[in-house]
C-alpha cells in the first residue's frame, strides 16, 4: 500500500492502537492525534499519517 501511495503521490491516515503505533512510526507514519474510547479494553490510541517523500 505504501508503495501504491508513494507512486501516486497519495498520503495514508489510519488510526492505531498504543501497541500498534511503534510498527507504523517504524514504516515512517508521524503521530499527528490521540484519541480515547472505552471499546474491546483500547483505551487509547494515535491518529498516524505518512506521506510520501517530498510532500
Amino acid at each position: 500500500v505504501l508503495k501504491r501511495a508513494g507512486e501516486e503521490g497519495v498520503v495514508v491516515g489510519l488510526e492505531a492502537s498504543e501497541d500498534g503505533e511503534r510498527l507504523y512510526r517504524s514504516l515512517g507514519f508521524e503521530l499527528r492525534g490521540r484519541f480515547s474510547m472505552l471499546v474491546a479494553d483500547i483505551e487509547e490510541g494515535g491518529v498516524m499519517m505518512w506521506r510520501p517523500k517530498g510532500e
